[in-house]
């Protein structure tokens, strides 16, 4: 059940996070709202809060990313992504409308800027993944034709090296020599609704040599709280 990656993590480089936990009672299917009113609440919010470039979107690895979290919400902050909730919590005073509800915004727990060493070694870290989409069109068509345990858990390792290849070069982290992804347990797919489609989730245990970030996302859909890391 390993997937090698062809590339490792150069030693020394890091990543900045910051979560915001908010008394804020939050379905995951109500994550696309409460990510509008996080934008609506601040004039002119910054790309990195929508991912919107004019007419279009902006694809790199979104540095927010909104999150139902014990079933609060949530607000989770990467590198340069950390200054725009540092501004969110300057405030005063914030009112957030999710939905047809208005609600005051009060900060439940805040876990301060942390730097999270990315690195390659022997060490194997070991994670859960929740919510994880791990399929596009093309890819959940040919997994339809995988046939045999131990070969659709290496198609998924084959998916989860790719995202984590992704999250790392999106993040500029240099990938230089082999890293080993192994997928140890797999929950039943189970649907969830992604832009207004139903998709297949997994719930997944992983051990990797990349020692990653807790909290941020891998996989599809990581702005609006698929995929979360989870230590």
């Amino acid at each position: 059940m390993k997937d090698v990656l062809s590339r490792s993590l150069a030693s020394k480089q890091t990543v900045d996070v910051l979560a915001l936990t908010f008394a804020l009672a939050l379905k995951p299917s109500l994550v696309p709202k409460f990510r509008g009113a996080m934008c609506a609440l601040l004039e002119d919010a910054p790309i990195l809060m929508h991912n919107h470039k004019g007419e279009g979107f902006n694809y790199t690895y979104p540095r927010i990313q909104y999150q139902s979290f014990q079933g609060q919400a949530r607000l989770i902050a990467i590198n340069e992504g950390t200054d725009i909730l540092h501004t969110i919590l300057a405030r005063e005073e914030n009112i957030l409308r999710v939905g047809n509800q208005v609600h005051p915004l009060r900060i439940k727990g805040v876990e301060a800027s942390q730097t999270y060493l990315v690195r390659y070694g022997e060490e194997k870290f070991h994670y859960q993944l929740r919510s994880w989409q791990p399929f596009n069109a093309e890819n959940y068509r040919r997994y339809q034709g995988v046939h045999g345990l131990s070969a659709q858990v290496h198609f998924l390792e084959a998916i989860l090296r790719g995202n984590i290849l992704s999250m790392a070069k999106g993040l500029g982290i240099t990938l230089t020599d082999q890293v080993e992804v192994t997928l140890t347990s797999m929950g039943d797919m189970f649907m969830r609704t992604f832009k207004e489609q139903e998709v297949c989730c997994l719930d997944i245990s992983f051990t990797s040599s990349i020692s990653l970030p807790e909290g941020v996302g891998l996989g599809k859909g990581v702005s609006i709280g698929f995929g979360t890391i989870i230590k």
